[in-house]
């Protein structure tokens, strides 16, 4: 995507310069200066350019715009400025299109929800401004969010096990990992009984495991860990994209499962994932076990001649919101890249998280996909 390679000020100049080309009398201002914006106020800014020249093409019967981006103190400021048909009020949130007023309102919700203020200025022939200012302070670019002590020093780095029985694989992850203030490699292990000593002896916070090792495998060590109840989270790595491998991690107790050609920000991601509390599973992997969990209980009740004993019902249904975390969810997805998808924050998935856990009957994501998909929850054609 574009936003993520090039920021959110060279995004913008693309789709001028291509509405340019279409025809559009457009201008744009901009004035960030060389550093790009946090990631969510970048994310949450071009939504906002996004719909507002979406509204311009479908409603304000004019190709005369100009956008300005800028600094404004300490704000972040976007500004849309058509000089089309306009409307009757500040913001039609009763009136017009339902299409408008989904969009109008998801604009205002985004801002808000990082703190911003969202204004929407219009008049009968008078054209319409889309005005979104938002606190440089009040998001934090991803993968660089510091937790304060209760002395108000930041908090001591996050600290690592790797155990891999290959050299080479330990020392690319200590690599990978080592620019990485808040994470730190305190040990190595070769196979799972080191790795477990390691988690006795140190007490990590986090392990990243290799399923397969010579001796005491990823697994097995895994669930001596848990047994053992060590504070310790795991993170499986594995080569295979094998949803036994998967479904073994998650009956262990693993935290996570992701596969080792992931990239950096990937990695650093899960791992976050994961000390937060979620379960973090490579999403193509996760949607294999789900198709062939369903898959394997039709074909178990179908072959029975007992009744087929239906899912018991939910217990409050879910809201249309609610339904479309859950999907992502489902696919293993954290809060922080579901919110990256809704553009919303992080706490406001983790609050569609727990009301969904809830109405499911379920105490975690896992059991909440599997959930889902014996209720037909996960089927987008609905």
């Amino acid at each position: 995507m574009a936003l993520d390679d090039l920021g959110l000020a060279a995004a913008l100049r693309l789709w001028v310069d291509s509405l340019r080309g279409e025809g559009w009398e457009i201008s744009y201002v901009e004035a960030l200066g060389d550093t790009r914006l946090p990631a969510e106020i970048e994310t949450v800014l071009y939504r906002v350019a996004q719909e507002a020249l979406t509204n311009v093409r479908k409603h304000a019967q004019t190709l005369r715009v100009r956008v300005a981006l800028k600094r404004l103190g300490g704000n972040a400021y976007l500004k849309v400025q058509d000089w089309g048909r306009g409307f009757d009020g500040a913001v039609p949130l009763e009136g017009g299109t339902p299409g408008e007023r989904v969009g109008l309102w998801g604009m205002k919700e985004r801002v808000v929800l990082l703190g911003g203020e969202f204004n929407i200025h219009s008049g009968p022939d008078a054209g319409t401004s889309v005005v979104a200012e938002i606190p440089l302070f009040e998001a934090v670019p991803v993968h660089e969010e510091l937790t304060l002590s209760p002395q108000g020093g930041t908090s001591p780095p996050t600290r690592l096990v790797v155990a891999d029985d290959q050299g080479i694989v330990r020392q690319g992850l200590r690599t990978m990992l080592a620019s990485e203030a808040d994470l730190e490699v305190v040990g190595e292990a070769k196979d799972g009984r080191e790795a477990l000593e390691l988690c006795r002896n140190l007490k990590p916070d986090l392990v990243l495991m290799d399923v397969r090792m010579p001796g005491m495998d990823g697994l097995a060590a895994t669930r001596a860990i848990t047994s053992e109840g060590l504070a310790t989270h795991i993170l499986m790595l594995s080569t295979y994209e094998n949803p036994d491998y998967l479904f073994e991690a998650i009956r262990a107790g693993a935290s996570g499962y992701v596969i080792k050609d992931a990239g950096k920000r990937e990695l650093v991601g899960v791992i976050c994932g994961a000390l937060a509390g979620e379960n973090p599973l490579n999403q193509r992997l996760a949607m294999q076990l789900l198709r062939r969990l369903v898959s394997e209980d039709k074909r178990s009740t179908g072959s029975s001649p007992e009744p087929v004993k239906q899912p018991d019902p939910l217990r409050e249904p879910l809201t249309p919101r609610e339904v479309e975390v859950l999907r992502f969810l489902a696919q293993g997805q954290t809060n922080r890249q579901i919110s990256r998808q809704l553009v919303v924050s992080p706490a406001t998935v983790k609050v569609h998280v727990e009301h969904i856990l809830a109405k499911l009957g379920v105490s975690d994501r896992t059991q909440a996909a599997v959930r889902a998909s014996e209720a037909g929850l996960l089927d987008t054609t609905k």
